[in-house]
């Protein structure tokens, strides 16, 4: 895939993030600008001299093994971080779901629905879980299979 074809694959699935969970894509967005941490063992040689030139440049001590630096995602690496944080989210819904239910049914408690309720008691909204259970279970599969056809629902389950 050609640069351009990255980026846009990459806004793409930001605009799509954006929509549907902007509070996910805020926190994705504020991890990109960041960058990812590199110890200095780490940093390609090319990108350590460069640092060690800004800093002998402006009179501080070089980088020592144990320092770290930010460096920028490249576009394949936002991409691939788009990816998993989908997939997490998908994984989390499901497994959080599965959880309470599982919580619920080993408590012995007859009522398989969650009962959300304004404070005024004015408007609520009943949830039968297992329903819900069986929804997220096919929404994170079919997830999944378009993002990560090797991985399932129950990998790296929220327990």
């Amino acid at each position: 895939m050609a640069y351009g074809e990255v980026e846009d694959a990459y806004q793409h699935l930001l605009r799509r993030l954006t929509e549907e969970l902007p509070d996910l894509a805020v926190q994705l967005r504020e991890e990109v600008n960041r960058g990812r941490r590199l110890k200095q063992t780490e940093l390609a040689a090319e990108d350590l001299q460069d640092r060690q030139h800004r800093l002998r440049e402006s009179q501080i001590e070089r980088l020592g093994r144990q320092d770290v630096a930010m460096v920028p995602y490249t576009e394949g690496e936002r991409v691939e971080l788009t990816l998993d944080v989908i997939t997490t989210q998908a994984k989390a819904m499901y497994g959080a779901r599965k959880v309470i239910l599982a919580m619920i049914e080993g408590h012995g408690i007859e009522s398989r629905s969650v009962v959300f309720a304004e404070p005024e008691g004015t408007a609520q909204e009943t949830i039968p879980l297992s329903d819900e259970v069986t929804r997220t279970a096919d929404m994170c599969g079919s997830i999944l299979s378009l993002l990560r056809p090797t991985e399932s629902p129950e990998s790296g389950e929220v327990q």
